[in-house]
Order: C-alpha cells, then sequence, then structure tokens
C-alpha cells in the first residue's frame, strides 16, 4: 500500500526518517518505487511509540540503501516507515478505518469493541480490521498518591481526583471497564482527561489522588514516580474483579513484578493484549512481507532492545488473544512456516 508523503499532524520516529534520507548508496530505486508506511502508536513516552519507532526503521528500505547480503538483513525494499503518535488505541482504529495510517498498535478490548460496534464503536462496527500479530501483554495500572491509603478500588476513587488518559486512549476504555466493577462511574469522580506523562507530574504536585494508566511494564513514568516516593500502585484485585474478567473475555489476570517498581510485593492486576492491526485492505504481499520481516532475528533484536516488553513480540505470541481475523498475507506466512494454529484464520 502506498500513500504520498504529507506533513502528518502528528510527530514521526525520527529512526525511520533517517534511515529514509541519509542512505548512501543507490540499488537502482527512484522516488517512484518508494511506499510510505505509518504505524500508529501511542504517547510519546509510552511503550507503543518505544516500539512502533524501532519496528518502523527495521522494516524500512528506502530508495539509496546499500545492498542486502541476506534477505533477512533488511527491511522491505522501498518501503520508508514511520511511527506516528496518537491519543491511543480508540483514535488507532479511527485512523486505520480512514486511512490516516496504514498500521496501528490497538488493544485488545479495543479492538474487539471496534468489531462490535460497542462502547466508543456504538456509531457502528468497524469490520475491515485484520491483525498481522499479537505483541505483548499490557497491565492497567492504579497509581495512588504517597500518602493515600485505601483498602479497596471504590474508596481509593471515589469522590477523588482521578485522571483517566485522554479521549481516545484504550486506558479509558479499561477505566470504564475497572469503574463499572466497582460500582462507580465517572460523576463518582473528579475526572481529569489527561495524558499520562502530565497527570504523573500533578500527582507529584499533589493536583491528583490517583491515575490510571495501560502500557507494557515497565512504564518510565510511573517508575520514576514510584521511585521518588511520589506514589504506590494499589492492587486490582477481588470478586468484583473475577466478575469483570467473566464478562469480558479480553481482559486477562497480570502480575505487575515487584522488581519493575522496586517494589516489596508483586501487585495483582488487569491487562489486554497489544496487536498489531492493519485494513483487509492492505495487499497480501505486503502483509506478508511485514510479518516476515517482523519475526526476523535481526528486527526482534531491534525490538528486544526498545523497550522490555519488546523482547515478548515473538511467533510464540503472535496469536495471543487475537480479537480480530488474521490479515490472509500474514496467516499465510504463519502457515508457510508452519507457526499457524490448526484453528488460525
Amino acid at each position: 500500500m502506498s500513500a504520498p508523503l504529507t506533513l502528518p499532524r502528528r510527530s514521526l520516529g525520527l529512526a525511520a526518517l533517517t534511515l529514509a534520507f541519509s542512505a548512501s548508496r543507490s540499488r537502482g530505486q527512484d522516488a517512484s518505487t518508494t511506499t510510505f508506511f505509518r504505524i500508529g502508536t501511542g504517547g510519546v513516552s509510552g511503550a507503543y511509540f518505544a516500539v512502533g519507532s524501532a519496528l518502523a526503521s527495521a522494516l524500512s528500505d528506502p530508495p539509496g540503501s546499500p545492498p542486502c547480503r541476506r534477505q533477512d538483513e533488511c527491511g522491505i525494499e522501498g518501503l520508508v516507515a514511520t511511527a506516528q503518535t496518537s491519543a491511543g488505541s480508540v483514535a488507532n482504529v479511527g485512523d486505520l478505518a480512514s486511512g490516516v495510517v496504514e498500521s496501528a498498535f490497538v488493544q485488545s478490548d479495543v479492538a474487539f469493541m471496534a468489531t462490535q460496534g460497542k462502547g466508543p464503536f456504538k456509531a457502528g462496527p468497524v469490520g475491515d480490521l485484520r491483525a498481522l500479530a499479537a505483541f505483548y501483554t499490557e497491565s492497567l495500572h492504579l497509581v495512588l498518591r504517597a500518602g493515600l491509603e485505601a483498602k479497596s478500588i471504590a474508596e481509593a476513587l471515589h469522590g477523588r481526583r482521578v485522571a483517566l488518559d485522554e479521549e481516545g486512549s484504550g486506558t479509558l476504555l479499561q477505566a470504564r471497564f475497572l469503574l463499572e466493577a466497582s460500582g462507580l462511574n465517572e460523576k463518582d469522580l473528579k475526572p481529569f482527561y489527561v495524558k499520562p506523562a502530565a497527570a504523573l507530574a500533578m500527582l507529584g504536585e499533589g493536583r491528583l489522588d490517583a491515575m490510571l494508566v495501560t502500557g507494557g511494564v515497565p512504564m518510565p513514568p510511573v517508575a520514576e514516580a514510584i521511585s521518588s516516593k511520589a506514589a504506590t500502585l494499589l492492587p486490582i484485585e477481588g470478586k468484583a474483579i473475577d466478575s469483570l474478567l467473566q464478562r469480558y473475555p479480553f481482559l486477562t489476570r497480570t502480575i505487575i513484578p515487584a522488581s519493575a517498581y522496586g517494589l516489596a510485593a508483586d501487585t495483582p492486576s488487569i491487562g489486554v493484549t497489544a496487536q498489531w492491526l492493519v485494513s483487509d485492505k492492505l495487499s497480501d504481499a505486503m502483509a506478508f512481507n511485514l510479518v516476515r520481516v517482523l519475526f526476523t532475528k535481526r528486527t526482534m533484536d531491534i525490538l528486544a532492545k526498545s523497550h522490555p516488553r519488546g523482547a515478548d513480540i515473538t511467533p510464540a505470541n503472535a496469536f495471543s488473544g487475537l480479537a480480530v481475523p488474521l490479515h490472509p498475507g500474514a496467516l499465510r506466512f504463519y502457515r508457510e512456516q508452519g507457526l499457524a494454529p490448526a484453528d488460525a484464520h
């Protein structure tokens, strides 16, 4: 799939742009053979942008790049991939459906809601979503300001100043699930709809009591707040959570390891799976090549260095909790490599 290079309304992954315009030797390609491929990610401080920027770099092989000795040492010939920041998973689905991006990282619950026309997608289902791969599990963090003691989720949130992330974020959707399970809604709080980095700053300044944020563990801003003694985590567990997980099978139990944030004990929580989605309009050949390059040793090494959760992006996890069908081109790759489960579709 090709798209003209225009000035994006969101920032781009610098690594991919550097690759695109600093090549040293031509392989006989010209501008007419260049394909631009945009990846919708998340905020600049989150795992999505870190992983997306690294992935864009690995996928890119623009005109003028040095020749490859082996196919698994390079990206897709003629491709210039870029990572674009966004408000999050809900916004990414909209951008993917409208063609603002060619692919996007989307949480499993958001993908499910989109295909069913539920939650933020009540205006109508988004039926053309297809998966390339599942990436890794993300945990919902319930972060409390230092000194705030609570014995339950409801006690921690009721009547409090709580950041729920921006409209368009996956976190806001999961926050609403959590409020529902706790017998609350947004009217029972003093809600703030701000990005995690801003929320953590407000928490440290005493202008917030709590915040919710979903992401790959560890999340650097959360780690900084906890290490500076400005915040701590509250476990997300109990009978109400058990019922929530039964109602919504795209949610899963997770454990935030004590070592991730220097805490005394592990923190039980709930989470979702980060997934790499495209439109069904993407060509089979491009989908095949995207997954082929994704699972080369070179790319997996690059992703593992981009963020701790990047090491979880492996063929073994590629089908975990997929909420939409695989793209036919991706499915062909998995079948040819003997990786596809018998029920993969």
